[in-house]
């Protein structure tokens, strides 16, 4: 898929990417875990994994790539640190834009759809999303957020890893919701049946 819409691969001298995850340090911390061991595990049996990195950055460590999604923090030194990561992220887009091929993974892109947090202003940022040297990847169990009527991700673009859940499995998704709802002839019941959306049509107001 990358391959066919991005017809200038090779035209960069270098590759670089980063991570954004919620602002959950244990995820954090995960995450970096996780990329070291898998970085590893590659240069074993491919020593050449990687090279293609500046060196300045080839030294720098994993934690360097790994930004959290932190909004309306109360620690203003992590939020800080987040911040100074994606702003030196950003400034190097743009200075390295006919060199250097930016891979970004939003995981969890979902999490906080915050406008004006650090992520927000990074990726609807018109120079980002522009950019002719980045390759954006957002992952999401539950992308809702990302696929409304107003969304900049052309269908093409999204990929449904499972189309069809397996029989054994206990997963209970949206789909089982619809499932089951549509089921239930009258909208408005009296008891909540499990497993199912029910429309609540009566409005209160504060007294």
């Amino acid at each position: 898929k990358i391959k066919n819409n991005f017809h200038n691969l090779h035209q960069f001298k270098y590759f670089d990417f980063h991570i954004i995850v919620p602002k959950f340090k244990d995820l954090g911390k995960q995450t970096i875990e996780r990329l070291k061991e898998f970085i590893e595990n590659e240069q074993e049996s491919e020593p050449y994994f990687l090279q293609d990195i500046q060196e300045e950055i080839s030294a720098s460590r994993v934690e360097d790539h790994i930004v959290r999604n932190i909004s309306n923090q109360k620690n203003k030194a992590d939020k800080k640190s987040e911040e100074t990561k994606i702003d030196e992220l950003r400034k190097r887009i743009d200075s390295e834009r006919d060199d250097t091929l930016f891979f970004v993974v939003n995981d969890e892109a979902h999490y906080s759809p915050i406008r004006n947090n650090i992520v927000d202003k990074f990726i609807n940022d018109p120079m980002i999303s522009t950019a002719k040297n980045v390759i954006l990847l957002q992952i999401s169990a539950t992308p809702y957020s990302l696929v409304t009527r107003n969304s900049r991700i052309p269908p093409a673009n999204c990929l449904n890893w499972f189309t069809q859940k397996e029989e054994k499995s206990d997963y209970y998704g949206i789909q089982d919701f619809l499932d089951e709802s549509g089921k239930c002839q009258n909208p408005e019941l009296t008891q909540l049946k499990p497993g199912t959306i029910t429309q609540d049509c009566k409005r209160f107001s504060a007294s």
